[in-house]
């Protein structure tokens, strides 16, 4: 029998960690009007796949669809987008352009809702943008206009910790659960340099942070793992060969594409996960992770849910110009000092001060 439910597309472009931090959002629609709307989720292609693994058992998120927003080409589709956000009773974006609420306005949808431009008066319900907190409570300003009670910050707080429910053991092939292990994720992507927006350390940090590492008696007790992505892998093959000094308790899966579930038991089960701004940094902080953050440009305020305990920010101080990225500019300047100037010596005394009880000081 064809369902009788009104449907709502919510709208969201950006990488996996930006659907992460749009998922209790999500959570809240549904449990506000999931007896009477579908929910569906517009997002960009880079994040289909994993977006897709996110909600495969969630109830929801009825279907996830994508368009290929940062295509150069795209203006050129917007007759293919309006297909996908026709047919829908309520269409929320979480995007500031005032192309937005024209877009909205052409899909002909009964409530189209999104933050306040030079076009919102296309839209029937337009929304103060706030972008000074957390991106998660940015977002859920988008879904006041339907839901009546006030907004609890502990329902807007990431959560995936249900992708733990399985045992650990053989979720990694030739990866014994039993070692104790520091999880690192350079984020060096080639993708991120081909766009000039660096959040995290070049090759040469890490390899020097190999060595500093080998050096301390105190911490060779654990294993340093390394992961990283398809446009890691340059960069990664650049920080594991011709190391001066390769440690017996290095270990490289680098070479192994991990889905979320198994990356989310790494996580865990990892002493501490360190890792730059990423959708890694993401998924760590949603399963209550211990995570260790390198921040260069951007604002930790607006990516982290503050009453999270179980991270710790690396990060150079009194900087003036920092954070930068997105607030006052689109892409890295010519000199992050930012990023340039963080010590490997940081995170080996985090590290070796990280105590029996799992505390990170």
């Amino acid at each position: 029998m064809k369902s009788l439910k009104q449907k709502l597309l919510f709208i969201h472009s950006g990488g996996l960690g930006d659907i992460i931090l749009l998922s209790p959002v999500l959570k809240i629609l549904h449990q506000e009007l999931g007896q009477t709307h579908d929910i569906n989720l517009l997002t960009e292609k880079r994040a289909y796949a994993g977006s897709q693994e996110i909600f495969a058992k969630a109830d929801y998120v009825q279907e996830v669809k994508y368009f290929d927003f940062k295509n150069k080409f795209a203006i050129f589709q917007i007759f293919n987008l309006l297909k996908i956000i026709k047919n829908h009773d309520i269409v929320i974006s979480s995007g500031s352009s005032p192309l937005i609420s024209i877009l909205l306005f052409l899909s002909e949808a009964r409530r189209r809702i999104g933050f306040e431009s030079k076009t919102s008066f296309l839209l029937t319900d337009k929304v103060k943008l706030n972008k000074n907190q957390f991106t998660t409570f940015m977002l859920a300003d988008l879904i006041k206009p339907l839901v009546d009670n006030n907004l609890n910050s502990l329902d807007l707080k990431p959560d995936f910790t249900e992708l733990l429910n399985s045992e650990f053991d053989d979720i990694i092939p030739n990866f014994s659960s039993e070692q104790k292990y520091f999880l690192i994720h350079p984020g060096v992507s080639a993708l991120s340099l081909q766009k000039n927006i660096i959040k995290s350390p070049e090759p040469a940090f890490w390899k020097d942070f190999i060595f500093e590492f080998s050096q301390s008696p105190a911490l060779q007790k654990y294993k340093l793992v390394f992961i990283g992505g398809l446009d890691d892998q340059a960069a990664l093959n650049e920080i594991l060969t011709d190391l001066e000094i390769k440690p017996d308790n290095l270990i490289n899966l680098s070479d192994q594409q991990f889905n979320l579930k198994q990356l989310a038991h790494l996580i865990n089960k990892s002493e501490v996960f360190i890792c730059a701004d990423s959708a890694p940094m993401h998924l760590s902080l949603a399963i209550n992770a211990n995570t260790l953050i390198l921040f260069g440009p951007t604002d930790s305020a607006k990516l982290i849910w503050l009453e999270q305990v179980k991270y710790k920010i690396v990060k150079v101080n009194n900087l003036l110009c920092q954070p930068c990225l997105w607030d006052k500019r689109s892409q890295s300047c010519a000199l992050p000092l930012c990023i340039k100037l963080l010590s490997p010596k940081s995170i080996i005394q985090i590290l070796q001060n990280y105590d029996q009880a799992g505390n990170l000081h």
